[in-house]
């Protein structure tokens, strides 16, 4: 379907009925009207009058049950979406919004019948620019309703007159030269808003060298490049502002984060990268869909379902595989690193070049850190650069990652290492200067905010929200500036810490937000609405509203989730931090066990195998509340298969974990109460500890066994006999001993989860 055009007649139509419609605001907020109430009374066309010269006038329209669900619903703004309550004249703003990008296109930005699926998108999706759905649009004009549309009131004009203003540049353009160049826009209401810009402060030597390692990645090399420096200092937006360059290069940028709450779950942060890549290469036209499906199938061949296994998103590309031929011990774990880093060089390609980045590596299992270890060392002939971010101060000689890093520099990887320290007071000033109009004595109030954030980017800017949130930083329109009352910023008595300033913040919050922000925090850094609103015993839409005063705080982020979900992240690990620690009702345990009952109950047994990460960890944080014997055996059930499932993508360190809880949760008369499914957990346990060279739980898990095997076959199964293949360096290259258990096993074994 060809994409309309806008010719400059309707352009300059549309300028001066948009003009209008701004004039007509104007004079309604200074006559003390607001059009939007908090029963989601909104601007919308058939409140507009418009007289015979073309002037615009408002009729009331009074509330009924029929607007929450009716056509109406579609000019909401997303705080009166959220029910926030505390609605100003930058509400009627944003439906003036929805107003003028439906002037221009012919539709709404938001179009759904459904009313859940409008309020979330008002609440957390951004509009398509009008400037990419019709030609003829200058970007300038569809800037001017972009801005209308920002979620944040801060973000948007701040009075009628400002929009009015803008409009009537273009328009004086438009009739000068026919064409509208780009201006500045919000000149009017400049400054009245605190909106602090996105730019990075004071890490341009940082940008040039990471710009230089990214172009050898597009050369040809594989580089992985290691940030550093403690939690806010900036390490993921200093990634992020790359991306426009790796974009114009042709290439991908995909994240993962490992979560502080999740730290058992083999490959996570790996996982989510590659989901994401998954969404970017599916999202393409379909005959380029198709050539990477045939790429794809040709770099895995028989071993796809190695992958399937550990990334079941990627069938949606490739299709159901068959299984693969069946390795056991070291050629099992040769096989899955090797397809693993055939997959990842086929998506790293000339053409397109990927940026894989890996956010809190400090928090990362040993077969991530192991995986990744593999892709260094044998992803050759990849355009990837690998991006590793980590808090340097809770990273020591001991830990995981710094062993794989020696491992990586014995072996002559190409490691490059970034460390970035904390901002100083001029960048402070200039962050003060640039998101404070006319502020006074900003030299005065960057040397406050040092002494309490010390220069940390993240800290810095929480510090100023909270100020503003309090009153103590503020436009005074008199003097057409900011200004900020020392004797009130009491910083001195603030939070020692940024987890106490985001828990007075968030304790700000109603009582069910706070109990939402929780349960989130439970589920993990990112969460999906659905499971939440059930989890809280509600349905999605209120769980929408509980969410609110997050989202237009900007302390949770709405993100794609693919498939129709409707997910959620915290803006930062600090922030689930304090949501983790807020006192309630419930108390942390019991709610770790209510999510994990609701993931098994809504998962379908076609998909246990996939899903039963996610409950384990879950349930496993409240084993202790288990009190009725077929729930422990059913959960230790699950366990099985999550231990199974980690042996089977070769994450051993996790498989001994979910399998010694399995046991854990069987009472004493385990051998005689369920036989089959106690013998099935330590041969699985005895079989990991082996792989892992942990000689004395592999001769002690053997020994329980023997002493309780009642068949000749399972005697023999648990039976000694010579390892078949020579150690394996599975997840800490350096840390193995020299020779592996003698006796069972030796990865011969296969042996399914009860079903």
């Amino acid at each position: 379907m060809a994409e309309p055009t806008i010719t400059t007649e309707q352009l300059s139509a549309f300028l001066r009925r948009a003009k209008a419609l701004t004039l007509a605001l104007e004079a309604s907020h200074k006559a003390g009207n607001m059009y939007a109430t908090e029963h989601t009374v909104a601007l919308c066309p058939d409140a507009i009058l418009v007289g015979s010269e073309g002037e615009i006038s408002f009729r009331a329209i009074a509330f009924n049950d029929s607007v929450l669900s009716g056509s109406r619903l579609r000019y909401v703004s997303p705080e009166q979406a959220g029910r926030l309550g505390k609605l100003d004249l930058r509400s009627d703003l944003y439906s003036a919004g929805i107003i003028l990008y439906e002037w221009l296109l012919g539709h709404p930005p938001f179009q759904s019948d459904d009313p859940l699926d409008l309020t979330h998108r008002h609440m957390a999706e951004e509009p398509c620019p009008p400037i990419g759905l019709a030609s003829g649009v200058p970007r300038v004009l569809s800037d001017v309703v972009l801005k209308l549309l920002a979620k944040s009131p801060d973000a948007r004009y701040a009075t009628a007159r400002g929009v009015h203003d803008d409009l009537n540049t273009c328009l004086d353009r438009l009739d000068e030269t026919g064409r509208i160049e780009p201006f500045e826009l919000g000149r009017t209401d400049r400054g009245s808003q605190f909106l602090i810009p996105e730019r990075l402060y004071g890490r341009e030597a940082e940008l040039r060298s990471l710009a230089d390692i990214y172009r050898r990645a597009v050369a040809g090399e594989i580089v992985l490049c290691m940030v550093g420096g403690y939690s806010g200092v900036g390490k993921s937006a200093l990634v992020r502002a790359m991306r426009s360059e790796i974009t114009a290069s042709g290439g991908r940028l995909v994240e993962g984060k490992f979560d502080q709450y999740r730290r058992e779950t083999p490959y996570s942060a790996l996982i989510e990268a590659f989901r994401g890549l998954l969404r970017q290469v599916l999202s393409g036209r379909q005959a380029e869909v198709d050539l990477w499906r045939e790429r794809v199938n040709a770099a895995l061949g028989e071993n796809a379902s190695v992958v399937i296994e550990v990334l079941p998103e990627l069938e949606r590309l490739i299709g159901p595989q068959p299984p693969a031929p069946v390795l056991v011990g070291f050629a099992a774990q040769q096989r899955f690193n090797a397809v693993f880093a055939q997959l990842l060089r086929r998506f790293a390609s000339a053409e397109h070049p990927l940026v894989m980045f890996l956010d809190d590596l400090q928090w990362a299992d040993d077969a991530s850190l192991a995986l990744i270890q593999t892709f260094v060392l044998g992803g050759q002939g990849a355009h990837l650069l690998m991006v590793g971010a980590y808090r340097d101060n809770e990273v020591d000689a001991a830990h995981p990652m710094t062993q794989m890093l020696g491992t990586l520099r014995k072996n002559d990887a190409l490691i490059i290492e970034l460390l970035l320290g904390p901002l100083r007071q001029e960048h402070v000033v200039q962050l003060i200067r640039d998101t404070c109009y006319n502020i006074a004595e900003p030299d005065a109030l960057a040397a406050l905010v040092m002494k309490k954030a010390e220069g940390n980017p993240f800290y810095t800017r929480q510090f100023l929200k909270n100020m503003v949130a309090e009153g103590q930083l503020y436009f005074d329109r008199q003097a057409d500036g900011w200004r900020w009352r020392a004797e009130e910023a009491r910083l001195s008595d603030a939070a020692e810490n940024v987890v106490d300033l985001m828990m007075r913040r968030l304790r700000g919050f109603p009582v069910a937000t706070q109990a939402a922000l929780k349960v989130g925090a439970c589920i993990g850094k990112r969460f999906d609405l659905a499971l939440l609103a059930a989890v809280c015993d509600g349905d999605e839409s209120a769980a929408l509203t509980w969410l609110a005063p997050a989202l237009q705080e900007e302390l949770l982020l709405p993100v794609g989730g693919g498939a129709g979900t409707r997910e959620f992240q915290f803006v930062h690990d600090r922030v689930q931090q304090a949501a983790y620690s807020l006192e309630g009702r419930t108390d942390r345990d019991a709610l770790h066990l209510k999510i994990g009952r609701q993931i098994w109950r809504d998962t379908p047994p076609v998909d246990l195998d996939r899903r039963v990460f996610d409950i384990v960890d879950q349930i496993n944080h409240a084993s202790a509340l288990l009190d009725d014997n077929d729930e422990r055996r059913a959960v230790a059930e699950l366990n099985l298969r999550a231990g199974i499932r980690g042996k089977g993508s070769m994450a051993y360190q996790a498989a001994v974990r979910y399998l010694q809880a399995g046991i854990d949760l069987l009472g004493a008369d385990a051998w005689t109460a369920c036989y089959a499914l106690s013998y099935s957990l330590h041969l699985h346990a005895a079989e990991a500890h082996s792989m892992l060279n942990q000689e004395e739980p592999f001769h002690r898990t053997v020994s329980v066994l023997l002493a309780n095997v009642g068949s000749v076959d399972d005697r023999l199964a648990a039976g000694a006999h010579p390892p078949d293949h020579p150690p394996v360096p599975v997840e800490s290259p350096d840390r193995r001993p020299d020779r592996r258990p003698a006796g069972a096993l030796g990865g011969r074994h296969r042996h399914s989860a009860p079903r």
